[in-house]
């Protein structure tokens, strides 16, 4: 177990985050500036967006190699969820202070993206637990299927590097990435599915391989909306904050 779990710290510390958590400064961040609050709360978020974008690789990893051992994406999947409890109970202290009109709003989105984030951690676990049971029941995806969710898998990596950017710099330009960088993993992801599906009529087609693909397929869509959404939480925002000033 000891062993596995020095592997963990090895290859899955997440892209961007710093040795102090940014969860610690929510525990010492004076609660009588929201505002000021509110700021640290965001460095929390684009922590939690990495880990993220780090259990998807994680997931990608799993797919691509059979020795892979499953405890890391249970790990993963822990540490998103503790994210979201901390965070969520800090805000919840944060709500009990007087609050600016903007700042509750503020307040509001924040707690949707973080909403967002633990899902799509969710999402990548769901997916590595797809291949874990393949493997258990001792299934394998062809190579084309195989190959296919691993391109998907780019696509939604590339998706999620947007995406944190975008968590760390709230800058209109980003959310125009994040938006067509979805649109594109979307369309070729509607795309796979509409050929995949049509082939469920043709007897060379295995069903349960099938279906365990188009399972993760749908999945990974899933976690494409979900930075979607989150984009025009953040659009949404830097509307408010214009009109305010």
């Amino acid at each position: 177990f000891t062993h596995s779990l020095s592997r963990l710290t090895l290859f899955f510390i997440p892209e961007n985050v710093s040795e102090k958590s940014a969860l610690s400064y929510l525990e010492n961040t004076s609660l009588e500036n929201a505002s000021v609050a509110l700021d640290q709360v965001d460095l929390a978020i684009v922590e939690m967006g990495n880990l993220v974008k780090s259990s998807l690789k994680l997931t990608h990893r799993y797919l691509l190699e059979k020795q892979t051992d499953f405890l890391p994406n249970k790990f993963m999947e822990d540490t998103i969820d503790g994210h979201q409890v901390k965070i969520i109970d800090y805000l919840n202290d944060v709500l009990q202070t007087r609050l600016r009109k903007q700042d509750a709003e503020r307040l509001s989105q924040a707690v949707n993206i973080v909403n967002s984030l633990e899902k799509m951690g969710d999402f990548t676990f769901r997916i590595a637990k797809i291949f874990n049971r393949m493997r258990t029941e001792k299934k394998y995806l062809p190579l084309e299927q195989k190959r296919t969710l691993s391109r998907m898998c780019l696509e939604c990596e590339s998706l999620a590097t947007a995406g944190n950017r975008l968590l760390h710099s709230r800058d209109g330009k980003d959310v125009s990435e994040v938006l067509n960088s979805f649109s594109a993993a979307h369309g070729n992801m509607r795309r796979v599915r509409q050929s995949y599906e049509k082939r469920y009529k043709t007897v060379l087609f295995d069903v349960v391989s099938g279906n365990y693909f188009l399972n993760a397929l749908g999945i990974l869509d899933d976690f494409a909306k979900k930075y979607r959404n989150i984009a025009y939480i953040i659009e949404k925002r830097r509307g408010v904050e214009t009109d305010e000033y």
